[in-house]
């Protein structure tokens, strides 16, 4: 199995982004254009699912809060969305997962990431 598209909304640097995953790919670019971004999402994903894990310790604990992932262009829709498709041994499409969520609450004890849509 392995990714073979991914597409980012609100996601740091990307205002948003559908990319196309080739069996073999080599991300090269100038300083500071979104290569660790773009590596970041794809731990993001897996930090949410990985036991001990889940979105809060994803989006807070591990990277410091919606404010350090949300992208700072996202004016009229500031919800954050990772989609991820995964291809089996035979490339086609097995697995396909989005997740848009937002933060909730407001100060600093009440600040908790909410799910506004998963599939």
């Amino acid at each position: 199995m392995r990714i073979s598209k991914l597409t980012l909304i609100n996601w740091k640097n990307f205002k948003k982004i559908d990319i196309e995953i080739p069996y073999r790919a080599f991300i090269v670019e100038s300083n500071a254009s979104g290569k660790s971004n773009l590596l970041d999402a794809i731990r993001f994903l897996r930090d949410t699912v990985k036991q001990g894990g889940g979105l809060q310790e994803a989006v807070f604990s591990l990277r410091g809060g919606i404010s350090k992932i949300r992208c700072i262009a996202a004016h009229s829709n500031t919800d954050i969305t990772t989609g991820i498709i995964v291809n089996n041994e035979n490339n086609q499409p097995e697995w396909e997962y989005t997740l848009t969520f937002n933060q909730m609450g407001g100060g600093i004890a009440d600040l908790r990431v909410i799910v506004k849509k998963e599939f």
